[in-house]
């Protein structure tokens, strides 16, 4: 009875020093993409809900989207992409952007949820046409929790834009167009090269009077009728 007694208590000891080294997140990120296909040259949007899963209130500041909230984001290969200039510039790690920029008072009482609307194409440039899977965190200041908050893993597809579109349209109808005319004036000096060597040949076979070879030549460009 008291060595059961004891396993009981070195178990509870054993979880709680678990759930001390690993603290459950305080709140939860679910993403999802605001348009699963967009055009290449337009915005990538993301809508991002912050849910308080906690027992009380948390409060905390949205100031700079870049630094709030990293994107993790790569094409089909996996290749990341080109960052954009205000992401190069946004310097979260040493945290410059706390003395400036929005300021705006979060207070999310327990089971309180909040939306943000995330540009993918702030961060990068996805204009190249694929498919982009993209993950978004929460950065929060470290009283409340000192790792970032993942989301779930979402998918959006960059197809071609219309101008692009119509212009490989365009391309396609002339280059087709240029394929017609050139097959109809092969197809004309063929008939009429094959016509005009068939009657050349059938004049020199029959005798005819010098006038009228002369004239058939001038006629058909036959040099060798005149000779």
């Amino acid at each position: 009875m008291r060595c059961s007694a004891i396993s009981t208590f070195v178990a509870c000891l054993l979880v709680a020093l678990f759930l001390r080294a690993n603290p459950k997140p305080p709140l939860t990120v679910a993403v999802s993409p605001t348009s699963q296909t967009v055009k290449s040259g337009a915005d990538v949007r993301l809508k991002a809900t912050i849910t308080n899963t906690s027992s009380h209130e948390l409060i905390f500041f949205d100031r700079n989207p870049i630094c709030d909230y990293p994107i993790k984001t790569h094409d089909a290969n996996g290749n990341q992409p080109a960052e954009t200039v205000a992401k190069q510039q946004s310097h979260c790690d040493s945290k410059p952007w706390l003395d400036g920029g929005r300021r705006i008072l979060v207070r999310l009482n327990p089971r309180e949820s909040v939306d943000e609307e995330i540009k993918v194409s702030f961060y990068y440039d996805v204009r190249r046409t694929g498919t982009y899977t993209a993950q978004v965190s929460r950065h929060l200041p470290d009283e409340i929790i000192k790792e970032d908050i993942s989301s779930n893993r979402v998918t959006f597809v960059v197809s071609k834009s219309r101008l692009e579109s119509e212009a490989n349209f365009r391309k396609s109808a002339n280059r087709r167009r240029r394929y017609q005319d050139l097959s109809y004036r092969e197809r004309r000096l063929t008939r009429v090269g094959a016509q005009a060597t068939a009657l050349a040949g059938r004049l020199c076979r029959e005798e005819l009077n010098e006038p009228r070879r002369k004239e058939l030549a001038c006629c058909l460009g036959i040099d060798y009728l005149l000779r």
